[in-house]
């Protein structure tokens, strides 16, 4: 019994590995740049007031590099950083970069709707704003700090991130590299397609094989005297 559990365990560890090779392959396949990890799925922008734009949703950003800023209008470090997300947005709008600022405010009197605006204005933020004033969009984020920096890629994965100022070369590298990644709308869609094909298999096959080892290690064994009792009841009829 022993080893048969030992088999089985082995089968399915081997058949985990195919599964985990067969997913990391199809995230390749859509030639991520190496030194830009996947961080795994963008969440969503859950918000209902936008300044500059009407509501932004990742799903019709496929194809687009997102640039997102966590910022609120007063803090002295997210003002250092505005300059640059500016330069970004002015050079990379028309080669694909999208860039979104989703305001989370720190104090009461930057919640104010017609406070942000009139900052907006000031501070020349001229790229789309999203008011968090709930923090939907800051909890999806798992966000802590202002402001805080992320890149999400033609398919909307998160790619990048940094918190506070500085690392403005890096930023920008990063920017360029996404860009500079290929999209294909069609293998975007097949890829996805494949990626939870093979995770419904996986949950499919495994349970199975639970359900069959399950069965092996619960297989009910008589005792000689219930085997001998058994043999003399079949007997007598």
């Amino acid at each position: 019994m022993q080893s048969l559990t030992r088999i089985s365990l082995t089968l399915l560890g081997l058949l985990l590995l195919g599964a985990a090779l067969f997913m990391a392959g199809t995230r390749q396949s859509l030639a991520q740049s190496p030194a830009l990890p996947d961080l795994g799925p963008a969440p969503d922008f859950n918000n209902e007031v936008w300044i500059n734009s009407s509501r932004l949703r990742l799903s019709d950003l496929r194809g687009q590099v997102v640039l997102v800023n966590f910022w609120t209008f007063d803090c002295y470090n997210c003002k250092n950083v505005l300059p640059y997300v500016r330069q970004w947005n002015d050079t990379y709008a028309q080669k694909g970069l999208t860039t979104i600022g989703v305001h989370f405010p720190e104090f009461s009197y930057e919640a104010n709707l017609d406070n942000l605006k009139a900052a907006v204005k000031a501070l020349g933020v001229n790229w789309a704003v999203a008011q968090d004033n709930d923090g939907l969009t800051w909890r999806a984020y798992q966000n802590r700090y202002w402001p805080t920096l992320y890149l999400i890629d033609k398919t909307g994965r998160l790619r990048y991130l940094h918190i506070g100022e500085g690392a403005y070369e890096q930023t920008e590298r990063a920017i360029q590299s996404l860009l500079a990644e290929p999209f294909d709308v069609n293998l975007a869609k097949r890829n996805l397609q494949k990626f939870r094909a093979s995770r419904l298999i996986l949950r499919r096959r495994t349970s199975s094989l639970w359900r069959w080892l399950y069965r092996q290690r619960i297989k009910p064994t008589k005792s000689p005297s219930m085997q001998r009792r058994a043999a003399t009841s079949g007997l007598s009829g």
